[in-house]
């Protein structure tokens, strides 16, 4: 296969390839990589020219671009993996963070996303001043030939004839040869990066888009949001409904929430409060969650009836407060969703 690759000259492509080969991402959105590459390319190039960033990308991007494909998952997989290039950008113009900024949300969703966050996470803890040019003539680059045989990650073999990588780091957890550098990224440390969050990610792209508008903000650098600390305080938090518990469910509560809390589709709202005051993490979410252990999954004691009003009180002292109607509302449906498949198998409801 024939392939001209813009980004073959770019720090990104190695971490682009290796991810390509070892999760089969091409085979599932039904794109060949030169294909890929041309449209994760053409993407970064009209985000970066736009003359309005940030608007309109729906319509304007990912209509168009599934217009282009013909293939929902292809537009997926291409805006995900052009979101990660636009992310790691070193002091990103402003038209690049507004892109990526409005552009998550959208795609937050996508089957490719998290594998695509985690791509993000790899990149920034080994790359450091990355620079892709996003303008250059693709005229001008030279035609590679990559030849991949077999299912990516299953025994490939990979065939380049005229890009060498001298020096690539392996990703693979079951590699023999494994080289970690350690990097501080905008003064974080690269270690407190392992396995960050959306609200992480989210973090870095604020940054970002700070730097690019302000440059004092260089000088006092955003710290990541402290996910640990904010996980014990929700543990602490919830434990305060035990009394109201079944006796069944006493025991193992603050068990149940530590898996609640490791779920993918909870840990993408729970640290953001929103314009929530005077918390640090989604009350109104684990107020939901709450609801629905109680009404839907049996964690209510049988000698009471269920009450919000009672439950508001128990968390933070009154209900003279919006908490106690989201006590009372089931939480969002992918959520819903991954918690009754989980108590479904946890208690064979």
């Amino acid at each position: 296969m024939e392939a001209q690759n813009p980004l073959s000259s770019s720090q990104i492509y190695p971490y682009f390839h290796q991810f390509l080969l070892e999760s089969g991402a091409c085979k599932q959105g039904g794109l060949n990589s030169e294909e890929l590459f041309a449209e994760v390319f053409a993407i970064c190039r009209q985000a970066v020219t736009d003359q309005t960033p940030g608007e309109n990308l729906t319509s304007r991007y990912v209509e168009d671009l599934r217009r282009r494909t013909g293939n929902s998952r292809q537009t997926e997989l291409i805006l995900c993996l052009a979101w990660v290039a636009l992310t790691v950008q070193d002091q990103p113009t402003y038209a690049e963070a507004a892109f990526t900024k409005r552009l998550q949300p959208i795609i937050r969703h996508s089957a490719f996303f998290s594998k695509a966050r985690q791509l993000a996470i790899t990149i920034r803890q080994h790359e450091r001043h990355i620079k892709t040019d996003f303008l250059v003539d693709t005229n001008s680059i030279p035609a590679m030939k990559v030849q991949i045989e077999g299912d990516p990650g299953q025994g490939n073999t990979y065939n380049e004839n005229t890009y060498n990588i001298n020096k690539v780091e392996t990703l693979a957890p079951n590699a023999t040869t494994v080289v970690t550098k350690h990097y501080h990224i905008n003064g974080v440390s690269s270690s407190k990066l392992q396995g960050a969050s959306d609200e992480d990610l989210e973090a870095l792209a604020d940054e970002a888009a700070a730097e690019s508008t302000n440059p004092d903000t260089r000088k006092n650098p955003k710290t990541l949001v402290d996910t640990e600390v904010i996980r014990e305080e929700i543990l602490t938090w919830v434990s305060k409904v035990r009394p109201l518990l079944d006796d069944a469910w006493k025991a193992g509560f603050q068990n149940i929430w530590s898996d609640i809390l490791n779920m993918q589709e909870v840990k993408e709202k729970v640290y953001n409060p929103g314009k929530q005051k005077n918390t640090n993490f989604n009350q109104y979410l684990v107020g939901n969650i709450l609801y629905y252990m109680f009404e839907d999954c049996g964690a209510l004691s049988e000698d009471k009836e269920y009450n919000a009003s009672a439950l508001c009180m128990a968390l933070i002292g009154t209900t003279e407060h919006q908490l106690r109607k989201e006590l009372s509302k089931i939480p969002p449906k992918e959520i819903k969703n991954r918690l009754y498949d989980y108590f479904t198998k946890k208690f064979e409801i």
